[in-house]
């Protein structure tokens, strides 16, 4: 069912009960918060029969009640939203709104929402009591209860008037469709009028007996004549009879406007003066689309427009309707009976073939199999169209029609008063059509243009509706991102710095008495922002920073060639970088010592509430080594290192000898002097300045280092002299408590 269904649902319970009735409700029915309720959203049966019994079942009140006490709520709301002046306008008296309930579903599901739902029909018969017998007939089982209701407000608040309806007879039935079978319900209702508000009990007795008048001279004179059978032979008559007394005189509608059609009918049938009869050509011209047939459904009669749709051999007297269409809408088999049972329907009928004609003119034709594709009393195309339309519909889907059936006074024939099923510009071009094909007293003429507009702002508003749904979503998903972020940040900081970071506050350092003053963490924020820079701009993985260390990879977790190299001018970038960070105390740039060492280890994420990115192995604690034991303003590398970076780059190496090693014994190290690939200014990504700088800018480099720590010096440059034999260690770490690279 479609979802305004719903939200008026939800809106009575939420009425009667209150709002947290609602959501229990909809928690046991099995529904997500604000899922229920989509207005353009098209829901099966079952969720709405699951609603119902959960209402049901949480209120203790029997199903049938609700769906009656929903049927009169769902006129209230309806009136409430903005519907109650078409209600008031669909009729004069009750009889006359239940014969326009179906063309009122029809217009609810195909025009304001575009849909195609299997709404119920109606239809009514007048009682020689003053009541009405009602004929409800459905394909969902069990709704009835909502007719009660419906009626009875409508009765109340429409025509101020109260009315008692009961139940006299419920039937089932299987109805034989083209798509399977399916259960068919019909349920008669017998509505008793009661006083109206508006008219006296003496009036009323004089309406009741002015009716049952009418109906006994109805039952003996009946001077509409019938269209038989032998009218498709003959001519096609209308007769109208006009009295000139009752045309002069005003015509008062009955005080009780119950009974208004059947004191039309009487003055029809006065109408005996004159005649006018219409010939079968001119009347199948004035309706270009119409259609007869009999009992058996046979074609009797029909409009002269549906040979451009139709192919001649099919549009014959005694052929079956269901040859030539088949039924779109109302869902019910294409037979007499049924036709019947649906009479206040709208039918939506859809031509099964093309015309035989169009398909030969398709193979090269032409207009000279056009010319002989209808009898000359009944031309092919209409006379502002002409072959123009032919050409177009030489290329267009089958034709729909949209329309009523009328039953003819003798009861033998039903007549098709059709049009075109078209609202807009492309559906028109799609069937091949142009508005000269419509008749000019046609109203689908102005229905084409003026939904145009119309169609326009529909679309709109649903675009509207699916972003503003779209919107709460992403809404709805960013606050859950942003929490996530927020718990985040709290587990990496302490609460109170998280809290004033994510109120978008910078965080300054604080004094403590045990400690020197906060410039100390100044110069360790400038420190690593600088060395974090560098960092990215060399294409290695930063580890961590530890207090005043600072540990960072290369080849990890990105396995790359020249991950040795990387790491080189990443610590001479950091030696450069760190001399332009001042010494509060010395007044003297910082001076860090970096260790290099190049071997196997185990990386990976440790830890759930605060995971991290961690190295394991003895390459780590080797890399820690050479800083530890490197002198200040030093690039300190073990021989590994020296080999693997000579590999891919080019660099000037010191052979340091061979060191004593905490915990490693005599090991033989190096000091990284200068890359004869890149200058300082390359490393750093700096413009130089040409007035005091050098060209490489090494020179200023070497000032600050300290080789008075080496025991033997020898230069190895990318030749490979001096390096030993020794297999290198796969992969690479690094580890630096100041600054370690690996």
């Amino acid at each position: 069912m479609f979802g305004f269904i719903h939200e008026s649902i939800r809106q009575m319970m939420i009425r009667m009960f209150g709002e947290e009735f609602w959501k229990e409700a909809m928690h046991k029915a099995g529904f997500e918060s604000g899922k229920e309720n989509v207005i353009n959203h098209h829901y099966p049966d079952s969720d709405t029969y699951a609603i119902v019994d959960s209402v049901s079942n949480l209120a203790k009140i029997p199903r049938e009640e609700i769906w009656e006490m929903y049927g009169g709520f769902l006129v209230e709301y309806t009136m409430e939203t903005g519907w109650d002046q078409m209600l008031r306008a669909m009729s004069q008296n009750l009889k006359g709104f239940l014969d326009n309930l179906d063309s009122l579903h029809y217009f609810i599901d195909h025009v304001v929402y575009k849909a195609n739902l299997r709404g119920p029909s109606f239809r009514c018969e007048e009682n020689l009591d003053k009541t009405i017998t009602l004929h409800y007939f459905t394909s969902r089982s069990g709704l009835y209860p909502i007719v009660k209701g419906v009626i009875r407000e409508v009765a109340r608040r429409v025509f101020t008037m109260e009315i008692s309806i009961t139940v006299t007879g419920r039937t089932q039935r299987t109805v034989q469709m083209s798509a399977g079978e399916r259960v068919e319900e019909h349920v008669t209702f017998l509505i008793k009028l009661g006083q109206s508000r508006q008219t006296s009990p003496t009036q009323q007795n004089n309406d009741l007996k002015e009716l049952e008048e009418n109906q006994q001279q109805q039952q003996h004179n009946n001077r509409i004549p019938s269209i038989t059978n032998e009218g498709v032979e003959g001519e096609l008559s209308v007769l109208f009879s006009a009295n000139d007394r009752l045309l002069e005189e005003p015509l008062i509608p009955s005080p009780c406007p119950t009974w208004q059609s059947s004191q039309t009918n009487t003055i029809i049938d006065s109408f005996s003066d004159w005649e006018l009869r219409i010939g079968k050509a001119d009347y199948a011209g004035l309706l270009p689309y119409h259609i007869v047939v009999d009992r058996d459904c046979r074609l009797v009669q029909f409009g002269k427009a549906l040979y451009n749709h139709v192919t001649p051999e099919l549009l014959q007297p005694g052929t079956p309707l269901v040859r030539i269409f088949e039924i779109y809408r109302p869902q019910i088999p294409l037979d007499f009976e049924s036709i019947c049972n649906f009479i206040n329907a709208v039918f939506v009928l859809q031509v099964r073939t093309s015309p035989l004609s169009l398909q030969q003119s398709q193979q090269g034709g032409g207009s000279q199999q056009t010319s002989q594709r209808s009898p000359t009393d009944l031309p092919p195309t209409s006379n502002e169209g002409g072959f123009e339309e032919l050409s177009v519909a030489m290329h267009a889907q089958h034709l729909k029609l949209k329309g009523q059936m009328m039953m003819m006074s003798s009861g033998n024939e039903l007549m098709y008063l059709c049009s075109p099923y078209v609202t807009s510009i492309p559906e028109l071009l799609k069937y091949g059509l142009r508005l000269s094909s419509i008749p000019l007293h046609d109203a689908t003429r102005d229905l084409i243009l003026l939904n145009q507009q119309r169609l326009s702002d529909v679309e709109a508003n649903l675009q509207l509706e699916a972003n503003n749904e779209q919107l709460e979503q992403m809404a709805r998903d960013l606050e859950a991102e942003k929490k996530k972020t927020d718990t985040l940040l709290r587990e990496m900081l302490p609460a109170s710095v998280a809290t004033a970071l994510i109120n978008g506050y910078s965080v300054d350092a604080l004094n403590c008495p045990f400690c020197q003053p906060k410039g100390i963490v100044r110069i360790l924020n400038d420190l690593f922002t600088k060395f974090d820079r560098l960092v990215t701009l060399h294409d290695v993985y930063k580890v961590e920073t530890v207090g005043d260390s600072y540990m960072t990879v290369g080849g990890v977790p990105e396995s790359v060639s020249d991950h040795c190299e990387r790491i080189c001018h990443l610590a001479l970038g950091m030696i450069w970088e760190a001399r332009g960070v001042m010494d509060p105390v010395s007044k003297n740039g910082l001076r860090v010592r970096c260790g290099i060492h190049t071997g196997n280890i185990v990386a990976g994420v440790v830890g759930v509430k605060m995971p991290r990115f961690c190295l394991f192995g003895d390459t780590v604690n080797t890399a820690a080594r050479m800083e530890s034991h490197s002198p200040q303003g030093m690039v300190h590398t073990s021989e590994s290192a020296t080999r693997s970076a000579q590999r891919t780059g080019r660099f000037e190496f010191v052979c340091r000898g061979q060191v004593p090693i905490k915990g490693k014994g005599l090991m033989r190290t190096f000091f990284l002097l200068r890359s004869f690939k890149k200058s300082v200014w390359e490393i750093i990504d700096r413009v130089r300045d040409e007035n005091i700088n050098s060209i490489d800018g090494y020179e200023e480099l070497a000032s600050g280092m300290d080789l008075r720590g080496s025991s033997q010096l020898k230069t190895q440059n990318n030749s490979g002299r001096g390096m030993t034999n020794a297999d290198e260690m796969d992969g690479i770490n690094t580890k630096s408590p100041l600054c370690m690279v690996t």
